[in-house]
């Protein structure tokens, strides 16, 4: 399975071509594509993380929350190269389905989740979790920072002097296990008056979650 990893680089690269060193990240990375898998010791997050790296990008496997996948020996995580972000994530992703065809291990929807194709528990509002966080929201480059109030698997309240109107989408970023999320929600609804103990802000709902950010909210509590 490690066959063609080179000790000093952690990627797979031919023998004729030079090795590009460490690969250090020369930007911010992002999570990207995750699964939940059974394991001998229950149910376990794989996840894809992305960065740039010079003119192109790596992708890194991780078991979460902060276990990175390395050589065996311990030398360095394991790195996929790719002159494009889905290039490199899409070579980590086809490693992570080998290995877990290797070892019997079957994808799933994660330890726990509601189903995301209806039934009662689906429709159950999740539990929510008070956290002021940093979060940024807005849609292309027009991005606000703000704190959020509470959090849920499937949204959040997050703090708005001005909150757009019910049923705008927006892009959100947060961090999570050192890296930024980004998701895509609704306005669900707004508070746009100050009240006594609840601020002037808006409650959004995410379109299509990462599993990442479910589990996290979920070990908050």
């Amino acid at each position: 399975m490690f066959d063609g990893f080179c000790a000093v680089c952690c990627t797979r690269h031919g023998d004729q071509e030079d090795c590009p060193g460490d690969l250090r990240a020369t930007g911010p990375e992002r999570h990207g594509w995750s699964v939940a898998v059974d394991a001998p010791r229950g149910v376990e997050l794989y996840g894809v993380i992305l960065g740039p790296t010079e003119d192109r990008w790596r992708a890194r496997i991780v078991t979460y929350p902060r276990a990175p996948w390395t050589l065996p020996g311990g030398c360095g995580s394991l790195k996929f190269l790719g002159n494009t972000a889905g290039e490199a994530e899409t070579k980590a992703l086809e490693f992570v389905l080998s290995r877990c065809s290797e070892q019997k291990r079957v994808p799933h929807e994660g330890p726990g989740l509601p189903s995301r194709h209806g039934g009662a528990e689906y429709r159950r509002p999740p539990p929510r979790a008070r956290r002021s966080l940093p979060v940024r929201y807005g849609t292309g480059e027009s991005m606000t920072l703000s704190t959020t109030v509470n959090i849920s698997p499937t949204g959040m309240f997050v703090l708005a002097a001005e909150p757009p109107p019910a049923g705008t989408e927006l892009d959100v970023e947060i961090e999570i296990f050192g890296c930024v999320a980004r998701m895509r929600g609704a306005v669900a609804w707004v508070r746009d008056r100050l009240e006594p103990g609840r601020p002037r802000g808006m409650g959004i709902r995410f379109l299509d979650p990462p599993l990442v950010y479910e589990l996290f909210v979920r070990g908050l509590r």
